[in-house]
Parts: structure tokens; sequence; C-alpha cells
């Protein structure tokens, strides 16, 4: 299998059957509404950024349009924008206000609907129940969720004073993946979307490396699962990459077929078994820790992959072979850090 990268592509593409997802995901346009006063508009026109010099969308070309409030917004303009970003400033609005909001935008509109309140004073004043909503966290970002109507919308909290990453994550959190066209359109979101990424694929890598480990160490049968686990690890860990890679490039203005990225994402199959073998060599023989050096490595491998696909779609040119190396490094530190701590903690 390691002396064939082209039948495990196939393989892989075979097991990331989330591609046309993504596809339809990303043939999204980003035309954008926002709704706000002017100082919350102007905040969020920053922590947008500029337009992207590249843009991809093969209908709509990225758009930002302000509007003072819904009144304005709502006169002949429901079906003219792929997103609408709704700032209440420091202020809840009443249930009212956004039953409203759900009649007037568009069904396929994505909205996101923010507040910039200092959490500490909805705890302070109301527990975790405020204006009957629910407050809960999710990456360690605040929203609110009616607690008698699931069809109001949830509002993202950002505490005073945020900045263009606190943005990003209440986007993410807002939006999830409907994320991936404004981030690929608006210079100021793609750089903390590719990070936010990179991190979640990295969490995944290592999750599965892992459970893998786990099975190694049952007595008897334990052996046994272990030879199927490892190929099967390796072809989950190879497809999370590619997908992170696709993702990457498309989030640069790649495109999402295949025939066109092969080049690119070939050396991210064949680079897979190398990480394999440098995980079994490393660290497969350390007594009582040799899953966590495992998930330690998959994680750094992961790291490394995302970051050298950052940096080459963000310089449009090969990378060069000292930042590359300098990139793998940096991810193999990670990894005899983390060997050389779980180690330490085993004797």
């Amino acid at each position: 299998m390691a002396k064939n990268p082209i039948n495990a592509f196939k393989k892989v593409l075979h097991l990331n059957g989330d591609i046309n997802e993504l596809r339809s995901i990303f043939d999204c346009g980003s035309r954008t509404a926002l709704i706000g006063n002017r100082n919350d508009i102007a905040n969020l026109r920053r922590w947008l950024g500029s337009i992207a010099a590249n843009p991809t969308s093969a209908y709509f070309r990225p758009c930002l349009e302000e509007f003072a409030d819904l009144e304005a917004f709502s006169d002949g303009n429901r079906d003219r924008f792929d997103y609408v970003i709704v700032h209440f400033g420091k202020e809840l609005p009443p249930e009212s206000v956004l039953r409203r909001h759900c009649d007037i935008f568009s069904f396929d509109t994505r909205v996101l609907y923010l507040a910039e309140i200092d959490i500490r004073d909805v705890y302070v004043n109301s527990g975790n129940v405020i204006n009957n909503y629910i407050v809960s966290m999710t990456d360690g970002i605040y929203t609110l969720s009616h607690r008698y109507d699931p069809t109001l919308p949830d509002i993202v909290l950002m505490p005073y004073g945020s900045d263009g990453l606190k943005f990003c994550q209440s986007a993410l959190v807002g939006l999830k993946d409907a994320i991936y066209p404004l981030a690929r359109d608006f210079t100021g979101l793609r750089e903390h979307t590719v990070r936010q990424l990179v991190r979640e694929t990295c969490e995944s890598a290592a999750t599965a490396a892992f459970a893998s480990g786990i099975s190694v160490d049952i007595p008897v049968i334990g052996p046994i699962i272990g030879m199927f686990a490892v190929p099967a690890e390796t072809l989950y860990l190879t497809s999370a990459q590619v997908r992170m890679a696709l993702i990457i490039g498309a989030l640069y203005g790649r495109s999402l077929e295949i025939p066109a990225r092969l080049h690119e994402l070939l050396p991210i199959v064949g680079s897979a078994w190398g990480w394999r073998t440098l995980a079994r060599e490393a660290v497969g023989f350390i007594p009582a820790v040799g899953m966590f050096s495992k998930a330690a490595v998959a994680w750094a491998g992961t790291y490394a992959i995302g970051k050298i696909c950052s940096r080459f779609y963000e310089l449009d040119e090969p990378i060069d072979e000292n930042l590359q190396r300098q990139i793998v490094a940096e991810s193999l530190r990670m990894a005899e850090e983390a060997v050389s701590k779980e180690g330490a903690a085993s004797k």
C-alpha cells in the first residue's frame, strides 16, 4: 500500500465522502448585509477585512452593504444577500424583534446575530437565564438560545471591545461550516478560519491515533485488533488531512475539483505513511505511554501539513525548503516534547 500512493489516494477519496457537501457550501456567494448602528458596522467592516483579490464565486461578486435597522433592510432586499450579520450592540433585542427578523430574511440566507455584552454581567444579574434565553458555551464562545421557542435564532455574545479573532471565533460558532465562502472572500476572516480548521483536524487526528493505541493494549486480542487498526487509522488520518488541504486551498480561491488539485494532494497521501513510520519508530515501543505518544505525533504531522498548505496558498508559490524544514522541525519538537512529558509521567 505504501508503494502505491494512487491506490491509497483512491481509498482516501472513498472515505472522504463529504467533498460534494463541501462543494455545495463553497458554491455559495458572499454578498453580505450589515445591520446595526454606525459604530458597530464600522467594527464589522474592520473585522471582515478587505475583499479578496481573487474571489472565486461563479455567479456573485463579494460585496458589503450597510443598513441602519431592519426597516431599512426589508425594502426589497429579501433575496439579494447570501449573508446577513446583525449587530445588536450592547443591548439584547426583545423576542418581537427576533420574530420579525425571522419573517423577513430569505430561507437560504445565512444570518449571524451578535451582541457585544460582557458575559459576567449576564451571570451576575440573571444567572444562566436572561430574558427567557439560556446561556451556553461552545468553544469558549457564549450563545443565547430561547428557553421556550426553538424557532427563534441564537444570539452569539462577544465581550466588550472584541477584536477580529474574537469575531471570527463567534462567526465560526454561529455559522459553522457556512462561514467558508465568507472567509474565502474577506481577508480578515481567512487566517483565523484556517487556523481553527487546522486545530480541529489536529485534535481529530490525535483522537484517532489515541484510540488505535488503546486497542493494542487489550490483553490477548489487542495485537490482532492492532493489525487492522493501524491501516484503518492511517487511512482515516490521511482522509482528514486531504479534506483539510482541500478546504485550505478553497479558502484561498482554489478549486475543490480533485483532478485540478491532484498534484498538490498526492504528497499529502504519501507523507501519511512517513508520519505513520515515524510514530511507530519513535514512540511505538515506549511502555504504557505509546498511545499518548502516537496521538502527539499524529497531531504534529497534521499540524505540519496544515501549516505548509496554508503558507503555500498564502504565498501562491512553492514553499522554500528552509521554511518547510522549519515547519517540520517545529512539529517534531511538539511530538518530542509530548513524548518526553508522557514518559516522565509514567515513571
